[in-house]
């Protein structure tokens, strides 16, 4: 679709199709011809997932840098007029930070400190305190996860991060578990709920 095309793996075309696939969709790898809906005829889409209440059109690039923003708002204006279809455009090897953010992601480093700064905090007896700050560096381990493995993630919001490195088999069936946890009672504190501090003592660890 947004030429010249990269030329991506059929094994890396065929990851994504099947995350998609246990989403529920029907998807066809590398359309052409009549598996192209009529408005994209001549277009060469990577991927056409269509789902029971919404289709995607999804397009990979090596890096966000490579995307020409004029020739993806042309497509992008085109699909959006068509009812129950979107354009999803993915970066095989995603950027540290969010697209559009101006703040950059935590480098080891800083990570290490702010694990160090919750544990400090945890053993004062600040416990909702150091969950937050522990949450914070857990989020950015899983950002340099997906950054240094080159994974393909289309939101970079904390459970489509975990769950793509569970979906590659970074994250086992007890660290996925813990996580969830973590992020549920982190988002209680964020909104300004609180948990019991039993539950919060035993997620800042």
């Amino acid at each position: 679709m947004i030429t010249p095309k990269e030329g991506h793996s059929r094994e890396l075309l065929e990851r994504i199709a099947d995350d998609y696939r246990r989403r529920g969709y029907s998807v066809v790898v590398e359309p052409k011809g009549n598996d192209l809906p009529s408005f994209l005829s001549g277009a060469t889409p990577d991927i056409i997932a269509r789902g029971a209440t919404e289709s995607l059109v999804i397009e990979l690039k090596s890096s966000p840098k490579d995307v020409d923003p004029a020739q993806v708002n042309a497509i992008a204006q085109r699909i959006a007029k068509e009812p129950g279809w979107r354009f999803v455009l993915m970066a095989t090897k995603p950027e540290q930070t969010p697209p559009g953010s101006e703040v950059s992601t935590l480098d080891e480093k800083s990570i290490r400190h702010g694990l160090a700064e919750a544990s400090s905090l945890l053993n004062s007896g600040h416990l909702e305190a150091a969950l937050m700050i522990a949450w914070a560096a857990t989020e950015a381990i899983l950002r340099l996860i997906v950054a240094r493995h080159e994974l393909p993630v289309d939101r970079y919001d904390p459970a489509t991060l975990i769950r793509s490195l569970v979906s590659e088999g970074y994250i086992g069936d007890d660290a996925f578990r813990q996580l969830n946890d973590a992020f549920r009672l982190r988002s209680a504190l964020a909104h300004g709920f609180r948990p019991s501090r039993k539950e919060s003592a035993a997620e800042a660890k």
